[in-house]
């Protein structure tokens, strides 16, 4: 036969010799994280859009989406918002809620002045909020909600890759 270190110059003598070269190398054994990764991917691959991260929806799902947490935001901001702000206690209810406790907390008429100051105090900032500062304020809670939402995904796919 011939030497198995120098490359032959037939075909059928270069597949023998790479064949032979080939068995002669050791086996190698797969990574242990090769199995439960490509288990992973195979689940991710065989879920339905609406269990997929948010990101992997279907492009028109998404703006769909965004509508309706917008329109959310506009409801609550035009009709649930103005309703609790037509019935929140007035000024005078908070003050009177005030003068009837007084008596019966005496002891404490420092601790109740107070109470009835920071009632009073909110009252008044309820009654003057206004359309623009509530739409400022439910655009932060939809801000902080959506990075919470994307920080929350970052973290389970960091945690699903590594394990």
């Amino acid at each position: 036969m011939a030497d198995m270190n120098q490359p032959p110059q037939s075909h059928e003598r270069a597949e023998q010799w790479a064949t032979h070269a080939l068995r002669q190398l050791p086996n190698r054994r797969a990574p242990e994280t090769l199995a439960p990764r490509i288990l992973a991917a195979v689940r991710l691959q065989k879920r339905p859009w609406f269990q997929s991260p948010w990101l992997q929806w279907p492009r028109g799902l998404q703006l769909l989406s965004l509508l309706a947490y917008a329109g959310l935001i506009a409801l609550i901001a035009g009709y649930v918002l103005p309703q609790a702000q037509a019935q929140a206690p007035t000024l005078a209810d908070a003050s009177q809620t005030a003068h009837q406790l007084i008596p019966a907390l005496k002891p404490l008429s420092v601790a109740v002045q107070v109470c009835a100051e920071v009632g009073r105090s909110s009252a008044v900032f309820v009654r003057n909020l206004n359309s623009w500062t509530l739409s400022c304020v439910a655009g932060a809670v939809a801000l902080i909600w959506c990075a919470t939402l994307g920080l929350g995904t970052a973290c389970w796919r960091l945690i699903r890759v590594q394990s």
